[in-house]
């Protein structure tokens, strides 16, 4: 809707829409191999461990509708060694960029053609702007998946 004076007047929905697009479209996304320490909040009690840090190993997870994850690693060092399970995450959680992984043009051929996917065609969201209801359905949606592939919660990994 415009007003008088040629600007816009949007609904507090479409604003906020629009607001969790732009950030999406915008913002930077790590390559794979980056390694990042990771919030404690929430993830670690342990007081005595320093850093949670994990490397890139997967990028914009979850074939959920509506959501999708930015992110997916392993702990460093034990990676696939350690528990196995891929830990999924958004760019909120991450404390500190501790290595930025290989980039290149195809590297932003690569994201580019994703946000557009993800954003623009499929309107989907990165999971850190999902409400408890839309976060209720992708988790169902994964673990229907997960039975459908045979895959326990183990095999597909935690979320945080």
């Amino acid at each position: 809707m415009r007003t008088d004076n040629g600007g816009i007047v949007l609904k507090k929905e479409a604003m906020q829409k629009l607001i969790i697009d732009m950030i999406g479209l915008f913002e930077d996304i790590l390559p794979l191999g980056s390694v990042v320490d990771l919030k404690k909040e929430g993830i670690i009690e342990d007081k005595e461990i320093e850093n949670f840090r994990v490397v890139i190993t997967k990028r914009f997870l979850g074939t959920g509708e509506g959501c999708y994850y930015p992110y997916g690693g392993v702990v460093y060092p034990l990676g696939i060694a350690g528990s196995g399970n891929v830990l999924s995450f958004t760019p909120a959680m991450i404390e500190k960029v501790i290595y930025r992984g290989y980039e290149d043009e195809l590297e932003e051929v690569f994201l580019y053609q994703m946000k557009m996917e993800l954003i623009i065609n499929q309107r989907r969201k990165s999971m850190g702007f999902a409400n408890a209801d839309e976060r209720k359905r992708f988790f169902e949606q994964m673990q229907r998946e997960n039975v459908a592939n045979g895959k326990t919660n183990r095999d597909h990994g935690e979320r945080i």
